[in-house]
């Protein structure tokens, strides 16, 4: 009755009840993050469609309602925790070839906040998921130029240039370049 009436904090009051009387009656999930999200309490919405995603009856909707949240607020802001955030719910879900595009651009945008300690964990995470990402490579390539360790630099973009994953021409390409560019 209050869902159908737009009325979401009186809503949440009553699945909350019903979610401790039942506490493994999994579509409530789905509804308390509905109603967190039109109450604009973003973090609880996630946290509750993350759970509804552990349910069969929940599962697409929540994970449509998760990349709404994630695409029309935190994507915008270029929020690279979101980002990784994001890439870990796909591989949670097992989605692996999705959660490395999300995780390589939580690696970029934190390259380019000179937070490299966070870029290098990303793209890491997205090479541990699919090895042969040599966009990927490219970009830890950078991540050590742009740190200071021309070494592990020129590494990088000698893997790449031994890489065979489907954007192998492309990378091949810019690491040659940024190979002649490294200091000697």
């Amino acid at each position: 009755m209050y869902q159908n009436r737009g009325e979401h904090a009186e809503a949440l009051k009553y699945f909350k009840r019903a979610k401790k009387i039942d506490p493994r009656y999994c579509e409530i999930d789905a509804d308390l993050g509905y109603h967190f999200f039109h109450l604009n309490d973003l973090g609880r919405a996630v946290k509750y469609f993350r759970k509804s995603l552990q349910c069969i009856y929940t599962a697409d909707k929540a994970l449509t309602n998760l990349k709404v949240i994630f695409e029309q607020v935190y994507f915008p802001l270029k929020n690279a925790t979101a980002y990784g955030e994001f890439g870990d719910i796909l591989m949670d879900i097992g989605i692996p070839e999705q959660a490395v595009i999300y995780y390589r651009e939580a690696g970029v945008l934190n390259l380019h906040a000179s937070q490299y300690s966070l870029s290098e964990k990303y793209l890491r995470r997205a090479l541990d998921v699919i090895h042969d990402r040599c966009d990927v490579m490219w970009w830890l390539g950078q991540l050590y130029e742009y740190s200071g360790s021309p070494e592990k630099a020129r590494l990088e973009y000698l893997r790449v240039m031994s890489c065979n994953g489907a954007d192998a021409a492309s990378a091949k390409n810019v690491a040659a370049m940024s190979l002649q560019n490294l200091p000697r």
